[in-house]
């Protein structure tokens, strides 16, 4: 593992059964030194982590240059829902950008500190972005804290536009219809943007309604 790692640069490490970026770790190797989570460490330090069991390794991957500008030092994933409905026809029904920022480290995840923002599914346009650290925070007039731009690299969030969202879409909604067989009506997709196209980062049977909820109520909408 030692010698792919050399010859790659980077593998991501995830602990098996976790949620929320727990047990997530970078793990890099360029001008001779190895780094966990872009801390400089040793080869023993890579090979403790690797002699340990219930984890599995994984590509490293390059996300668009589009995330990069909202913050480069985590993968940016989008979660898109898609559900079938009672015509029995998979559709998109809710989506929300995740961005990392210094506290989330190397990971976007909202308990680890990270940001999310409502995409609109219609246009894939970006809302204000909030964080749960944040919604404890007021401004001097007694509003919740919200975030136009990133409040490291000064990018502006509101108002940007996924790239090639209906075609984003499309494919996310296409790949629910190939897995229909398995019974499973309700998919919470999390995917990076790459340059090249979507990756699929994993497809779960639940969702975080948290992230949602403050932007708008979800049990009088198509979710609830």
């Amino acid at each position: 593992i030692l010698i792919r790692l050399q010859e790659l640069g980077k593998i991501v490490y995830k602990k098996m059964n976790a949620g929320g970026g727990e047990g997530f770790k970078l793990l890099e190797y360029y001008n001779n030194n190895y780094f966990i989570n872009h801390k400089k460490s040793s080869e023993n330090d890579i090979k403790a982590i690797l002699n340990k069991d219930n984890y599995l390794l994984e590509e490293y991957c390059v996300q668009s240059e589009f995330e990069n500008t909202i913050w480069p030092y985590s993968v940016n994933t989008i979660r898109i829902i898609t559900l079938l409905n009672d015509e029995n026809i998979v559709i998109p029904v809710a989506a929300f950008q995740r961005v990392g920022i210094d506290k989330s480290k190397c990971v976007d995840n909202a308990c680890a500190g990270g940001m999310h923002s409502k995409i609109n599914i219609s246009t894939g346009e970006l809302t204000f972005a909030r964080s749960h650290a944040a919604d404890k925070l007021f401004d001097k007039e007694g509003n919740k804290l919200l975030f136009n731009k990133h409040p490291k690299t000064g990018t502006v969030i509101k108002g940007m536009k996924i790239p090639n969202w209906e075609t984003v879409l499309k494919q996310v909604v296409d790949l629910h219809k190939k897995l229909l067989f398995t019974g499973i009506f309700f998919i919470a997709w999390d995917i990076a943007l790459t340059n090249h196209g979507i990756k699929i980062i994993e497809a779960n049977t639940s969702c975080s309604m948290d992230l949602l909820q403050p932007f708008e109520g979800m049990r009088t909408n198509y979710i609830g």
